[in-house]
């Protein structure tokens, strides 16, 4: 179906609200008024405010209050992945880790596509390590496929349940 013009134009004056939320937000940023982070936390204000005055508010004090929750849970553990981050820096830092690694690939004589290579295994390996997945958890921890199975039943929105970690002994893996 095709709209005509008339009713295209018809549908800005009851969104006209919205459609500032773009033009401030990169307008904002290609001015210098803000930086990218302000002009999307100004938009954040913004939006509230506007539901406030319309009445439109879907979100009680409560949801409020667990929506800041849960903000001040992924700002804390972004906080610990920076930090060691950091320290990660300054250990790779004090023993010339990339002098090391440089001076390698130049003895081995590398192209630059195996170098491209090793990268892309090395980032799959730490990929693989780093997700939180329940086999890997399973295979560090010496479980039975039964007892990753049941894990896997058992997990709540991301988190898995360690063995040991209610004070219990540690499961076996069998063998």
């Amino acid at each position: 179906m095709i709209t005509s013009w008339k009713e295209r134009f018809t549908c800005i004056p009851p969104n006209l609200l919205s459609l500032i939320i773009p033009l401030m937000v990169v307008g904002t940023i290609t001015t210098g008024v803000f930086t990218p982070t302000e002009a999307a936390a100004v938009a954040m204000v913004y939006v509230f405010l506007v539901n406030v005055i319309k009445g439109d508010m879907k979100l009680r004090l409560q949801d409020l209050r667990e929506t800041f929750y849960s903000g001040a849970n992924v700002v804390g553990f972004m906080g610990l992945l920076i930090i060691g981050a950091l320290l990660s820096k300054v250990a790779l830092m004090q023993y010339h880790v990339a002098d090391a690694l440089a001076g390698m690939v130049t003895a081995v004589g590398a192209n630059k596509l195996l170098i491209l290579v090793m990268m892309t295994f090395l980032l799959f390996l730490m990929g693989c390590i780093g997700e939180h997945n329940d086999c890997v958890y399973g295979v560090i921890l010496g479980m039975s496929r039964e007892e990753i199975e049941e894990l896997e039943r058992e997990k709540i929105s991301g988190i898995i349940p360690l063995p040991g970690a209610d004070g219990t002994a540690p499961r076996s893996s069998g063998t």
